[in-house]
């Protein structure tokens, strides 16, 4: 028998399963290896692919800035929310983007009104193909109805982090009365490197107005939705405070009507500035600024009232009378003799404007007329052998003291002193009548000011409370810079010379029989490329007139400066200012109830039927909790209601507010109005104050884009 060939390491004989098996076997070993591989190169050498960001995200929660008001809380600045559309193509779905980008970019169209569905779809689909993040849909700022609108959009409505949608807040600040003050409220803007800038009380009181940003961590939920975390950080935003300042708005608005019809009357004026304060407390119940354009029109563009200190002429006369009677150097009988209106003195000539000169005169009388010679005459005759003491007088008196007003730009004023390089002879009696000094005209009125408040001198100031919800959290209160200027002899003498100016002297035009007036007129040539006058003979001017009413008890102390362009003529006070001056006097006269009988009310409602106006549901009802009633309606805090009365009381009805027509704001406050009408994207011109009367065009009228509706107002 032969032996059996096959080798020990034969395959001849093994089961074709077991040769399948270990086919397996090898791949699975393989496997495993390649796992553990990928496993360790995880665990120590690759970074974790699910990251933070995928589960949790910090977002900042902005706070709302405040408003700035009126000191009866009337708003004169606030903000509107307004939005821009951005998409991040890169984070819906293939199979969500195709399926609904038609519905999207008919929806935008329709939203826009600028382009069609095609081009929508167009640059949707461009985006999505070049993978574009958080392109901007259209740069047009939509209001928050419109965005209301736009999150509910097909693929918006999915959000930021599945559908790609953000809004950009564009939140614009808008001033409910245009243009007025508006150099004093001012504004805050970005420069290219996104650093805020501004001025007014904008820019002074930013921190306090704009708040603290809040922060808060949101994550996916099970349906891929993001929501607020339970954990992780939260910060609740603080919005801005509220602040309340002093101005007053009917009498802002006198001063500025005032000050351009006056501009209007010479191409050759450049600028303006009225400033109006209560006499004891220093509050600054108008600050009107107006300067010319390019395009010839007058507007508050620049604050004239603090920031320019010039030569302020005549008017400072005040301070070197008082300091002459201070002194005990005259008395107002003292006898000055202004000679034929030319007088030399060192190498200068000093004259006035009257023709032929005023001769002799008492010192009294040399104020009212305002003499030149006669005041530098005065000073040079008591002063001159101790120029120290006068200007020492003048520092006593803290005139041209910095005041550290609430608003920014505040000139520094400038008074000479003997040991300056620039001291001449020609110095004081230059001073005397308001020259080589530099003061602005609120500087001015500070002192004046002083004169009607019995001596004391008040610091000026614009912000009266700092306030949240309504409730106030700072206040300001009226500060006393110096207890008093002179003593009452003094200042009975330097009240009466200002009386003798408007009863006598070079105002008298604007004297009235209903109300005393006291001031002083002043004229003066102010520098421009460092002369007075250039070689041709041109000089600018600056005409002021400053003062105080009524003279029985000082309520209001004004003063109002006009400034020239390049000319030969003359701007005097007395016919350029002190017209200005009585037309604001006037209107404070007239509209002070103060000086007026209070007339009887008739006609009044029953004490449970008063008038309420239209408006937000819960701010209505908090409203009313603190009103004393029999019988309170029913409320939806969540709409808008209105109001009637039948024969068992105040009934509150819905006020549907449809969206394709014009809302109805009739019997609104002016804030509701502009919040329901600037949402509708409307521009809105109002007159008037209180509630809104009529409406044009009316309510219910189709809506067009940017239309402009007129609201008239009234307490009536």
């Amino acid at each position: 028998m032969k032996k059996n060939a096959t080798t020990p390491n034969s395959n001849k004989g093994v089961p074709a399963y077991a040769k399948r098996f270990r086919i397996v076997y090898y791949i699975a070993f393989t496997c495993a290896i390649l796992l553990m591989v990928k496993m360790i190169s995880l665990q120590f050498f690759s970074e974790d692919p699910a990251r933070y960001e995928d589960f949790f995200h910090e977002e900042v929660i902005e706070p709302s800035r405040g408003k700035i008001l009126s000191h009866d809380d009337r708003t004169m600045a606030m903000s509107i929310p307004y939005y821009i559309l951005t998409w991040d193509s890169t984070r819906i779905t293939d199979s969500l983007f195709k399926a609904d980008v038609d519905s999207l970019a008919l929806c935008l169209s329709k939203l826009y009104k600028d382009k069609s569905q095609r081009e929508y779809k167009r640059i949707l689909t461009n985006a999505r193909n070049k993978k574009s993040q958080f392109i901007y849909i259209n740069k047009r700022k939509i209001t928050y109805r419109e965005y209301q609108e736009a999150i509910q959009f097909p693929i918006f409505r999915l959000g930021r982090f599945k559908g790609g949608f953000k809004a950009e807040d564009a939140t614009q600040r808008k001033t409910p009365y245009d243009r007025l003050a508006y150099r004093t409220v001012g504004y805050i803007r970005k420069n290219e490197h996104n650093a805020e800038y501004g001025v007014g009380l904008e820019s002074s009181f930013n921190q306090k107005l704009k708040g603290k940003p809040g922060i808060r961590t949101i994550t996916r939920d099970l349906n891929d939705q993001w929501v607020e975390a339970s954990s992780g950080n939260f910060l609740p935003a603080q919005d801005g405070y509220d602040l309340r300042t002093t101005l007053d708005i009917e009498i802002q608005e006198a001063a500025e009507i005032a000050l351009r019809e006056q501009l209007a009357q010479s191409d050759l004026l450049e600028g303006a500035t009225a400033i109006v304060m209560d006499v004891k407390t220093g509050a600054i119940r108008a600050m009107a600024n107006m300067k010319k354009d390019r395009n010839g029109n007058f507007d508050e563009s620049y604050n004239y009232a603090i920031a320019e200190a010039n030569d302020p002429g005549s008017t400072f006369k005040l301070v070197t009378l008082v300091a002459l009677l201070e002194d005990g150097l005259i008395t107002l009988d003292t006898p000055v003799d202004a000679g034929n209106g030319r007088w030399k003195y060192s190498t200068k000539e000093f004259t006035d404007s009257h023709t032929g000169g005023y001769g002799m005169l008492t010192a009294l009388t040399a104020f009212e007329k305002s003499s030149n010679i006669a005041f530098a005459k005065l000073v040079t005759q008591y002063y001159k052998d101790n120029e120290e003491q006068f200007i020492a007088r003048i520092h006593s008196m803290k005139v041209g003291e910095k005041i550290g007003f609430d608003i920014e730009g505040e000139a520094t004023a400038r008074i000479p002193s003997p040991t300056d390089r620039n001291w001449s002879a020609l110095s004081m009696p230059m001073i005397s009548m308001g020259y080589e000094l530099a003061i602005t005209p609120l500087h001015t009125l500070t002192f004046y000011n002083a004169i009607a408040n019995g001596g004391k001198m008040m610091k000026p100031y614009l912000a009266e409370a700092l306030l949240q919800d309504g409730e106030v959290i700072e206040s300001y209160k009226p500060t006393q810079i110096l207890g008093s200027v002179c003593s009452k002899k003094t200042l009975r003498e330097a009240q009466k010379a200002m009386e003798g100016v408007v009863k006598n002297g070079t105002a008298k035009g604007i004297q009235d029989e209903r109300y005393g007036i006291a001031g002083k007129t002043g004229t003066a040539q102010i520098l421009f490329d460092g002369v007075y006058k250039d070689a041709l003979g041109y000089r600018k001017h600056q005409a002021s007139f400053a003062g105080y009413f009524p003279t029985e008890d000082p309520k209001y102390s004004c003063i109002v400066v006009l400034y020239s362009n390049k000319t030969r003529g003359n701007f005097y006070g007395a016919q350029w200012a002190a017209p200005v001056f009585k037309k604001i006097s006037d209107f404070i006269y007239n509209t002070h109830p103060e000086w007026h009988p209070i007339l009887d009310a008739t006609g009044q409602k029953p004490a449970d039927h008063p008038s309420i106006a239209n408006g937000q549901g819960q701010e209505t009802l908090a409203a009313m909790n603190g009103v004393p009633l029999k019988q309170r309606p029913a409320i939806s805090t969540s709409q808008w209601i209105q109001f009637a009365t039948d024969s068992t009381g105040m009934v509150a009805n819905t006020l549907n507010q449809p969206t394709q027509v014009l809302a109805n704001t009739l019997k609104m406050g002016l804030k509701d109005a502009l919040f329901v009408l600037e949402n509708q994207g409307c521009r809105v011109k109002f007159e008037g104050q209180g509630r809104v009367i009529h409406q044009e065009p009316a309510p219910g009228t189709p809506l067009r884009p940017k239309q402009t509706v007129t609201l008239t107002l009234s307490n009536q």
